[in-house]
């Protein structure tokens, strides 16, 4: 996560390592994941330390499910992003909690260059 392993401006992480000064030490526990991205429904839970869900945003007049994305042809973060509605509450040295906020579900496919399908779209290219 601190982004010592990417090219310089390659990968979310080390931009992300940029913004802050100090670095925790990671924690080893079980992590509890499930996804469904085209739903905009999903669940991570790591007990004691962080947990959160998203659903799908919610038609003001209807109220059903309702779907906005993202593109990115070019991103180096993700390609498509499904637009959702998130709730967060962490504890341990980074205390965070809100919800019903922007949240984004996209598949992320980094290797330390950056995207792995720009490197092997590239690749031809030589």
């Amino acid at each position: 996560m601190s982004g010592q392993a990417s090219t310089p401006g390659a990968t979310i992480f080390d931009v992300f390592a940029s913004t802050y000064e100090k670095v925790h030490d990671p924690l080893f526990k079980p992590i509890q994941f499930a996804v469904d991205i085209d739903a905009r429904t999903g669940r991570f839970e790591v007990p004691g330390v962080v947990n959160c869900s998203a659903q799908p945003l919610r038609n003001a007049v209807t109220n059903e499910p309702h779907r906005a994305r993202i593109n990115l042809p070019n991103g180096f973060e993700y390609r498509i992003a499904e637009i959702a509605n998130g709730s967060l509450k962490a504890q341990g040295p980074i205390r965070i909690e809100y919800e019903n906020r922007h949240c984004h579900l996209a598949m992320l496919h980094l290797g330390p260059d950056g995207p792995i399908d720009r490197l092997i779209a590239g690749a031809g290219k030589r």
